[in-house]
């Protein structure tokens, strides 16, 4: 390599390097791309995302679907512990050793609700970010020629929809 060539590695988008061209071309420097992508942080989330929650499903399905916990403290009981799809989801069942029965209710967290929430929470906060970069571009361009408004989360009324009449 030359002595009076100069190596630099840099990250850019479509447009800086665009812009990056521009200069450099007049110049006579030249812009080599070497290919490098990272991953989207969205993708990422729906890459890792969509299969927990579908394995956490199926597994709530099972798990459900085995039925109640009983415990019986019987003598000679033929296990001690275990499920009965006879008893519902969430219900402990004790039959005790003098014969009395005791139900309780074990309520189990919900997470796969948690999760789904989160997920659905990042997208949104996700493309609100985005169609807040694109608004910004759009005021950019169009300076004070058009009026962008981006509503985050339910849009209000405005005059199309009084001309509507409401839905029961």
């Amino acid at each position: 390599m030359p002595d009076d060539v100069t190596r630099q590695t840099v990250q850019l988008s479509v447009d800086e390097e665009g812009l990056l061209r521009a200069i450099a071309e007049p110049l006579g420097l030249s812009i080599e791309p070497i290919g490098s992508r990272s991953v989207d942080p969205t993708v990422l989330l729906f890459l890792v995302g969509a299969p927990t929650l579908v394995t956490l499903a199926l597994e709530r399905f099972h798990d459900r679907r085995q039925g109640g916990q009983v415990i019986d403290l019987r003598p000679g009981a033929p296990s001690v512990v275990y499920r009965d799809r006879g008893v519902v989801y969430g219900l402990v069942v004790v039959l005790t050793a003098d014969g009395q029965v005791r139900v309780e209710v074990k309520e189990t967290a919900d997470h796969l609700a948690d999760i789904a929430g989160q997920v659905v929470k990042v997208v949104t906060n996700a493309a609100s970010k985005e169609l807040d970069a694109l608004a910004d571009a759009v005021r950019q361009v169009s300076g004070t020629a058009v009026d962008v408004t981006v509503h985050h989360g339910a849009v209000p009324a405005g005059p199309a929809d009084a001309a509507k009449p409401p839905q029961p």
